[in-house]
């Protein structure tokens, strides 16, 4: 069930950001989904569920899955810094899972935040060949 649904316009009435929960069977662990373009305008709809999740009592891991994100510009790389520090103010654990996906990886990585990644998978995936370009597309707004 989408926690937050946002749609740009009546004429492409589909979804540009959608982010959910996902239940989890292990205790203490928050599964946060988001599909679409994550920018300016929908960052904040982000924000708010990685807020209000992290801030549930017995929350000790918050898990960020991203790998369904077409697009992930500096307003949702901010939105995923800020996360991580609250989180570890309040002693819980983040992790962003990519799914390998370029269009998430390359702009944390050319912003100098490729430790958000959850280890594990950058254990396993190819880290790709990031260029300028890709920098420049996620600066777009």
């Amino acid at each position: 069930m989408p926690h937050t649904l946002l749609r740009r316009s009546v004429a492409n009435a589909g979804p540009v950001l959608s982010v959910s929960t996902v239940t989890d069977p292990r205790p203490g662990r928050v599964v946060v989904e988001a599909v679409g373009e994550v920018d300016s305008s929908t960052a904040p709809v982000l924000d708010i569920c990685l807020r209000s999740q992290a801030s549930q009592p017995g929350v000790r891991e918050l898990v960020v899955d991203l790998a369904r994100v077409t697009f992930l510009g500096t307003a949702g790389i901010e939105v995923l810094v800020q996360a991580d520090r609250r989180c570890r103010g309040r002693g819980v654990r983040l992790v962003v899972r990519t799914g390998g996906r370029r269009a998430v990886l390359c702009p944390l990585q050319l912003t100098g935040h490729p430790g958000l990644v959850d280890p594990h998978e950058r254990g396993r995936r190819p880290v790709p060949e990031c260029e300028e370009h890709d920098v420049v597309a996620a600066a777009r707004q």
